[in-house]
């Protein structure tokens, strides 16, 4: 799953999933898809900037088993989203982390994202300007659209019933998608030329827009839709 800004005119794509034992050299299983962008199914709401693309397709089961190939991957499901009753519990602020890719960087040896920290800059109870979103404060770049955004708590924490808990809490709340810049001006000065000129940067604010989780809900009747076409 994906923006749909992200792959938008893509003509071939590749991806490339870590697996447990190198193969032909490599610790990534490849994957290239020609008509990339062909191939994801999007969300019916123009306004609801995801997309997806189920890979089974073009995985070659037949191969994998032969060369005893295993995928060192942790998949998103609908478990890890937060039930309503999570949700009214949350408070106003929540730390949450970001995994992803900002401005490209991956740890590309061990074929592993980036992992990023904040806090909600809007509450989950809100949705934020009447949209199903939501306000992040965190460090994000181009780059990190796409980046799953989790309310992660370990150790002792505050539940729902405002009791103290002890261990782990994990749930799968949004999706990075936007977020916001703010311009400066400044002079560049060209000494022998004897001329100025005006330069506007853009630095980002840290300020992210995500899209909540459970839209990815909708897609499960499209990927019925879609296999069955197949």
């Amino acid at each position: 799953m994906t923006n749909k800004h992200v792959i938008d005119d893509s003509i071939v794509g590749t991806i490339k999933i870590p697996i447990m034992e190198p193969y032909k050299g490599k610790n990534f299983y490849e994957i290239t898809i020609d008509n990339f962008e062909e191939e994801f199914i999007f969300h019916h709401d123009d306004d609801v900037d995801l997309c997806i693309i189920p890979i089974a397709p073009f995985v070659n089961v037949e191969t994998l088993l032969r060369e005893n190939v295993t995928f060192d991957i942790s998949g998103l499901h609908d478990g890890m989203l937060p039930s309503d009753e999570d949700i009214q519990g949350y408070g106003a602020i929540e730390q949450i982390i970001m995994i992803g890719y900002p401005d490209g960087l991956m740890d590309e040896f061990n074929m592993k994202p980036i992992v990023r920290s904040g806090i909600t800059a809007t509450s989950l109870r809100d949705n934020y300007e009447d949209r199903r979103e939501f306000l992040i404060d965190i460090a994000c770049f181009g780059g990190s659209s796409g980046s799953p955004i989790f309310i992660y708590k370990e150790g002792a924490f505050l539940g729902k019933s405002g009791a103290v808990q002890i261990g782990t809490y994990l749930a799968f709340v949004g999706i990075l998608y936007a977020g916001f810049d703010t311009g400066i001006e400044g002079e560049i000065k060209e000494v022998f030329v004897k001329r100025k000129k005006v330069s506007e940067i853009f630095i980002p604010l840290n300020i992210g827009v995500a899209i909540k989780s459970d839209l990815m809900l909708d897609f499960h009747s499209l990927i019925d839709d879609y296999l069955s076409s197949k």
